[in-house]
């Protein structure tokens, strides 16, 4: 396992933020290797001595850390035991023990001193982060954890994620730009795409634009996806495939929705999808109906307005989440 991500999964254990399968790998990753154990132990001794009381939260100093850390040494105080914070303070403490990572990074590893930066997203918000290579992430509401070195361009263009995110890379032949996830790492040379990492063992990567590569990380099996597809790696069967897949999963982050020749029965079904109402329909025949239309940015009722004129049905607005289509034809 690279070092960096030891040190970034150490930082994140220790300051209680650390998911159950981050949790793991870097267990599996201390018992494969015992000078990590070391480091975790020296670590979080780090967080401990410098951490705040909960009456008294004052600002984080890394030189007054590095020096309780030596004064440990000497004194080899008994280790003491890290509270669970709440998310927040969680998040907070994510930020302040990273100030001290190239500490660990010179002791351990001789390299220079190497900060991260850490963006996440609220939990009915999304966040939007601009790289200095170009490249532009949007970050799915929901706590989606993006990671990257401040170090980060065109030498440099590793990110790690946690959760849901649309990326639109700014290309560079020289260079991949590489996602690495709990499950799997992704590499690109620049293109359009999300990655979805979900609870239960699956990661989903959806191609709009050019093409990426999806490799499982404990595996040597990786596969090519192009512009219409997806990738799928279940980590539980172990299955790695790939498949064509409907592009407006990604209306979230693109706020585009398309259509060609679909049946107007999944049209209804996309657009209940992305803007959350219920459209009921008072003929059937319609639903057989293909269609074709490229909407951005527009709102419900100017689309359905629009279908309108094209299948000759009435919109009746019961309420600003519920509609209903009278009559239509395809003619």
């Amino acid at each position: 396992m690279e070092k960096n991500l030891i040190i970034e999964l150490i930082e994140q254990s220790v300051s209680g933020f650390a998911s159950a399968s981050d949790h793991k790998r870097l267990m599996e990753a201390i018992a494969e290797n015992p000078e990590f154990q070391e480091m975790y132990d020296d670590y979080s001794m780090i967080w401990n001595l410098s951490k705040p009381r909960k009456d008294n939260v004052p600002s984080f100093n890394p030189e007054l850390a590095a020096d309780k850390f030596k004064a440990s040494l000497i004194q080899s105080p008994r280790a003491k035991e890290v509270s669970l914070l709440p998310r927040l303070m969680k998040m907070a403490a994510v930020f302040a023990v990273s100030a001290v990572a190239g500490f660990l990074l010179t002791q351990y590893f001789g390299t220079e001193d190497e900060s991260f930066v850490s963006v996440t997203s609220l939990q009915d918000e999304q966040n939007k982060v601009s790289l200095k290579d170009g490249s532009n992430i949007i970050l799915a509401k929901g706590g989606t954890l993006l990671t990257y070195s401040e170090k980060f361009d065109d030498l440099n263009r590793n990110v790690d994620l946690d959760g849901k995110a649309y990326f639109d890379i700014a290309s560079s032949e020289e260079m991949p730009f590489v996602v690495t996830t709990d499950l799997a790492q992704i590499t690109v040379l620049g293109t359009k795409f999300t990655v979805n990492t979900l609870e239960d063992g699956i990661i989903e990567v959806i191609v709009e634009e050019g093409s990426v590569s999806l490799k499982p990380i404990k595996s040597s099996k990786s596969i090519i996806l192009k512009a219409g597809e997806i990738g799928v790696f279940n980590n539980l069967t172990k299955q790695l495939y790939q498949r064509e897949t409907n592009i407006n999963q990604m209306a979230w982050a693109t706020q585009k929705l398309s259509f060609k020749n679909k049946l107007f029965d999944d049209v209804i079904r996309d657009l209940q999808n992305y803007y959350e109402v219920e459209i009921a329909i008072t003929d059937e025949r319609i639903l057989i109906c293909p269609y074709t239309s490229l909407f951005i940015n527009e709102d419900i009722d100017q689309i359905l307005e629009t279908i309108s004129n094209v299948l000759k049905f009435e919109v009746r607005a019961e309420s600003d989440k519920s509609y209903t289509l009278v009559g239509g034809n395809c003619n």
